[in-house]
Order: C-alpha cells, then sequence, then structure tokens
C-alpha cells in the first residue's frame, strides 16, 4: 500500500497515509515516533499501537485455530487481540469525511475492521482474501459488503469473496503493482554465499499458511541433488526445522536488503511458492521479473492462476512431482529461461505499477463518491469531556450510542477522551470489578485528563449488575458523588431495559439525559415523571446483555511473559519438562490441600 500512496502522489493526488507507529507484525511494539511526517510528498501520520490482552481474546484466538467459530460477543474481543489503535480510530471518526476517500488493506488487521465502518460510503478495501478461518467469522466477514469499493488482486481470490458471502455492489480486479529493479547481480550472489551448485529459492515469511516447513519435508522426502536458499523474517526465537538429510544443504540468509533479495531470485534455478494461501503472490512476480521459473503449490488457487496464464513455471503438490519439476528443470536445455521470460512478460505487460495505477484511477473516477466535508480541528483549550460507555469496534446499541455521544461532543466544538469498559477503539478501560472501582476510574481520569464535564452511556449490566437492596442504593449514590464533585457538568445515555431504581442517583444530578429508543424513554419517564429525556435512536444490539469482558483483563500477561521468556533463556531445551513437572506439582499439592 505504500507504493501504490507514493504512486498516486506521483500522479498529482493529495495523499495522507495513516498507519501504526509499529514495524514488526510479530511483536506489535512501538517503534517509530508518533505524529506526522513529510515523506515522497506525502503526509504520513502515525498512530500509537496499544496491546490489551484478555482471556476472551485468547480463548477466541485458540477456538479458531482449533477449528471452531466463538460466539459474536467472544468475535469482538478477538478483533483486537493482536493490538488496536484508538488514535487512529479517533482521527478517522473525527475527520475520515474530509478525505474523497480512504483506501483500507488487508481485511483482518484491526485498522480495517474497526475503522472502515466509519467511513463505508467512501471506503476502499483491498482486503488480500485468504481462503482462512478468519475470513468466515461474522465481524470479519462483513468487512467485504461494507465499503464502497472492493478491489481485489486476484480472479480467484474474487470468486473466494463471493463464496463467503456478500460483497460490495462495486468491485474489481486490480492486482497490485510490482517495482522492476535497474538491475540483478547473480554471479556475485552466488560468490557471496559460496553457492556454486544450482539451488531453489524460498522468500517470504516463516508462518504455517506459508509451507515452509512443508517444504522442507518435501524437498526432504523427493530426493532431489540441490540446496535450498531460505530468505525472509521468522518469528523470532524460532529455528528453522531443516531435516537430516538435507543438513549442509539449506541455507539461511534470513531477512536481506532488497537489492539482495532481488539478486538471489536473479541467481536461483528457481523459485518454488508452497504456500497454501495466497491472494496475489508478490514473491511470484518478483522471481518473473528477475527471468526465474517458478515452481508453484497446484492446490493454491492464486499461484495456480498466475502459473496457467503465464506459462512462466511448473505446478507441484509432493515430492514425486517436486522431484520431477526439478529434473525437467535440470536437464531441459532451455526449458528454465524460456518459463522465466514468459513469467517477465506477464509481469510487465499486468503487474507493474504505472499498469495498476491506471486500473486503480479508472476504479476511483467511475465512482462519484459524497462530497467530502471540511476536517475541523478542535481549538485550543476547548473544553474536553469523559465519555464512558461501550465502544466500537463492538457492535450493538450501546457502542453505537457512545460514538453518537462523542460524535455530539465534536459538534459542539469540543473534545472528547472515551473509556470503555472492554478492549476496543477507546482510548481507556475501565475496571470490570464494580461501581465503586468504576468511580474510582472516572474520578482519576477525569483530573488527569483535565475533562470538565463526564457522559456516562448506561446499558444493560453496566455500570450496576443483579445487585438489590441497600448496597446497590449505596453504590448509587456513591457514583453520583463522583459525578457530581469531579464534573461540571454530566450527561446520562440510557440503551436497553436497565435498572431504572439503581440509576436515579445519577439521573437526578444529570444535566441532560437521553434515550437509545422511545420505548427506553418511556419507562425512564414513567419512573421519573419530572425528568426530561431526549431519543437518539441507534441500531438495535446485536450483542448479548453482558456489556463486560467475557473473563478479567489479564492485567499480569506482561509480567509472565517476561517470566516465560526468562525460563526459557535459562532453561533452554529443558524449559518444557520444568514446566510439566511445576504443573504436576501443583495438581499433587492441591488434591492434598482438599483431603487435609
Amino acid at each position: 500500500m505504500a507504493e501504490a500512496a507514493a504512486g498516486f502522489a506521483s500522479r498529482g493526488h493529495e495523499v495522507e497515509v495513516l498507519t501504526t507507529t509499529a514495524i514488526d507484525h510479530y511483536s506489535w511494539a512501538n517503534e517509530l515516533p508518533e505524529g506526522a511526517f513529510e515523506e515522497r510528498g506525502m503526509v504520513v501520520r502515525r498512530f500509537a499501537v496499544a496491546r490489551r490482552p484478555s482471556r476472551a481474546a485468547l480463548g477466541a484466538q485458540l477456538s479458531i485455530q482449533a477449528g471452531r467459530t466463538p460466539d459474536v460477543d467472544h468475535q469482538a474481543s478477538w478483533l483486537g487481540f493482536h493490538f488496536a489503535c484508538p488514535a487512529m480510530f479517533e482521527h478517522i471518526a473525527r475527520y475520515g469525511r474530509g478525505y474523497d476517500a480512504l483506501v483500507f488493506a488487508p481485511y483482518l488487521f484491526w485498522s480495517t475492521t474497526a475503522c472502515l465502518p466509519l467511513v463505508a460510503d467512501r471506503a476502499v478495501l483491498m482486503p488480500c482474501l485468504h481462503d482462512e478461518a478468519y475470513a468466515r467469522l461474522e465481524l470479519v466477514r462483513a468487512t467485504l459488503a461494507l465499503p464502497a469499493l472492493l478491489w481485489f488482486l486476484s480472479v480467484p481470490e474474487h470468486r473466494l469473496a463471493h463464496r463467503l458471502g456478500p460483497v460490495a455492489r462495486r468491485h474489481s480486479v486490480t492486482g497490485a503493482g510490482v517495482p522492476v529493479p535497474r538491475s540483478y547481480d547473480p554471479v556475485g550472489f552466488r560468490r557471496r554465499h559460496g553457492l556454486y551448485r544450482p539451488f531453489l529459492l524460498y522468500a517470504g515469511r516463516r508462518e504455517g499458511g506459508k509451507g515452509l516447513s512443508w517444504l522442507l519435508e518435501v524437498l526432504a522426502a523427493s530426493g532431489a541433488d540441490l540446496s535450498l536458499v531460505v530468505i525472509g523474517k521468522g518469528e523470532p526465537g524460532r529455528a528453522l526445522p531443516v531435516p537430516a538429510s538435507l543438513a549442509g544443504r539449506v541455507v539461511d540468509l534470513g531477512f536481506v536488503e532488497d537489492s539482495e533479495r532481488d539478486d538471489a531470485f536473479a541467481a536461483a534455478l528457481a523459485y518454488v511458492q508452497p504456500s497454501r494461501v495466497e491472494s496475489f503472490s508478490r514473491t511470484t512476480m518478483e522471481a518473473w521479473l528477475a527471468g526465474t521459473p517458478v515452481l508453484g503449490f497446484g492446490p493454491n488457487e492464486v499461484v495456480a492462476w498466475h502459473l496457467r496464464r503465464s506459462g512462466g513455471g511448473l505446478e507441484f503438490c509432493d515430492a514425486g512431482s517436486l522431484a520431477a519439476a526439478v529434473g525437467q528443470l535440470l536437464n531441459g536445455g532451455e526449458l528454465a529461461a524460456r518459463l522465466g521470460a514468459a513469467g517477465r512478460r506477464y509481469v510487465v505487460e499486468n503487474y507493474t505499477w504505472p499498469v495498476v495505477l491506471d486500473r486503480m484511477e479508472a476504479s476511483l473516477f467511475s465512482w462519484v463518491g459524497p462530497p467530502r466535508q471540511d476536517r475541523q480541528v478542535p481549538p485550543a483549550g476547548c473544553r474536553r469531556w469523559l465519555v464512558a460507555g461501550s465502544f466500537p469496534p463492538v457492535p450493538g446499541a450501546a457502542s453505537a450510542a457512545t460514538l453518537a455521544a462523542v460524535e455530539r461532543v465534536w459538534e459542539s466544538g469540543e473534545d472528547a477522551v472515551v473509556a470503555s469498559p472492554r478492549p476496543s477503539a477507546a482510548r481507556y478501560v475501565l475496571a470490570c470489578s464494580g461501581v465503586a472501582a468504576l468511580a474510582r476510574q472516572l474520578a482519576s481520569l477525569g483530573r488527569r485528563e483535565r475533562c470538565e464535564g463526564v457522559v456516562l452511556c448506561v446499558q444493560p449490566g453496566w455500570p450496576f449488575g443483579p445487585r438489590r437492596g441497600a448496597r446497590r442504593w449505596a453504590l448509587a449514590q456513591g457514583l453520583a458523588f463522583v459525578v457530581q464533585r469531579y464534573f461540571a457538568k454530566s450527561e446520562v445515555v440510557v440503551t436497553g431495559p436497565v435498572d431504572v431504581e439503581g440509576l436515579g442517583a445519577v439521573l437526578r444530578r444529570a444535566s441532560h439525559v437521553t434515550a437509545s429508543s422511545e420505548e427506553v424513554a418511556g419507562c425512564l419517564r414513567a419512573r421519573y415523571p419530572a425528568l426530561y429525556v431526549s431519543v437518539a435512536s441507534v441500531a438495535p444490539c446485536g450483542l448479548s446483555a453482558s456489556p463486560l469482558e467475557p473473563g478479567e483483563l489479564l492485567l499480569a500477561t506482561r509480567a509472565r511473559r517476561a517470566l516465560g521468556k526468562l525460563a526459557r533463556a535459562v532453561l533452554g531445551s529443558y524449559e518444557p519438562s520444568v514446566r510439566s513437572w511445576v504443573s504436576s506439582l501443583r495438581s499433587r499439592l492441591v488434591k492434598l490441600r482438599r483431603l487435609t
């Protein structure tokens, strides 16, 4: 996407890039500075990443890996399993309508699933879709139907999207562009790495779906007498599982510079693509630009589609077919050169950036989006409000009501700080341990952020749970006291059937009360006739009644991870057995305690 943005900027378009401060998709650590910068004729805005692990998100991830589909509540928690970017969400929510179009990619990242619905009528999605379990999650799959435009990278990806469910009415296959290197130095690459015999090349991420481990097993079983060079980034600390029969024949170069990568493609006998899931396969195009044939995994629809259209390589599916393909290249005279030349023609004609940008521009210009609105920057020193309630990407009426409350604050020329009872796009996460803890947090956040007012977005189960009697009355009085003591103004938004009696102390002190529907407003008026309640309709709730994270936040997760890393560093290969022994000892102690 960075190359596409630079291409549009070079054609005279005004381009901004919205991205995170992270550069590693394994750690999602904030490594770059936050803020707006001028780069390559574009404004690049980087936003800090927030990581909020929870038992619910981890449980959903494990369920997906095991082939099960978690319920919608747990899917909402899983959306932020790897990372969230509240500042990016706030920027798009506030200023998104000041852009003619916003292009999101890929479909699975939080920046797409959470932020695209805010500006769906002017959003363009390049999903980079794979045939995987994540694409079948309800909250993820819905993004394919929301945007104004969809750009697919290949025809098989387009077909997959239609198999999964509804897609946006306007969509086209644009492909992606690949830069053409100015020169290659295959002889120098072989000399630098001592490669004096034919070798296959693997380039790309070292992940399960990319098939590198499987390729090593198949290559060992094929009996092919040649080396394998591996380049690309993998998960830190995870070694390459090289079979014993390939010892000394696998050259692992890790991450290399672009020029070294290009030379590797040109020096290889063939580039081998064992991936099972692809939407485009950029590495295949890079190999063909170097004039190198491709050995592609036949069951991969995208790679097989490129091979059949281009005539630039051979398919394989197991050890026998891989050995046969390698034999053809080694003994086929000019076959490798002919295949590589056909592949290069295919890329130059279809997937260089000038060609792809022409398609993208034609697609954009065929769609006339809504007129953009001037982006209003909040004035310095304006009043700030603390808005507390469920927040997107958690779906449902409560989140929609909180977002509407934030937008009303912005429209009045004031600023808002959002806190939510579960991990979301909100800047802060509120404690889940009860009304007393909530009151303390509201007071603390109000002082820290210098908020003059508070908007409390109440929903079934939050902030008042099932408590009854004097205890519930005392908690309500305490929350009302904090709201009145620390905030000059307060508003309450009510969504769904809530505990009206417990809420009374807060409602009576509020300067304004809003209900999400006429039915909710009627219940409030019936209990408190003197109360003025306005109605701001929102979409019906699609989640369960519980607004809280299904499982408390794992506040000690980072500490446990640090201890785990330390244990692995100290114990080495003995760490799993020691951990198993400790777990067994713990179980015995628990049984002994029960007996005594």
